[in-house]
């Protein structure tokens, strides 16, 4: 499962309030492919949690991402602006 995916499988699966435990125990074994190759399972990223539980999936998803690693970052430090920056004049 891709990680932009978790939401809609957080919603679908649960009913809300849930705790962390449960979520590892029914859905652990769940790869999440990272873009850069590999993944990991869903128990391995929300071991990382702080939370206990969640009241929502919105609260449930938001943890998710904030636990997930720089493998399922894009560019990292992506800057589209060019070598122009500091070079616009402004008018």
């Amino acid at each position: 499962m891709r990680h932009s995916d978790a939401y809609d499988e957080f919603e679908r699966t649960y009913s809300y309030p849930i705790d962390r435990q449960t979520v590892i125990e029914t859905m652990g074994e769940q790869t999440i492919e990272s873009p850069n190759g590999g993944g990991k399972t869903i128990a391995e990223i929300m071991d990382h949690a702080e939370s206990e539980t969640y009241d929502s999936p919105r609260a449930l998803y938001e943890e998710f991402l904030s636990c997930l690693g720089d493998q399922y970052i894009g560019r990292k430090f992506y800057d589209d602006r060019g070598d122009n920056v500091g070079t616009m004049e402004w008018q």
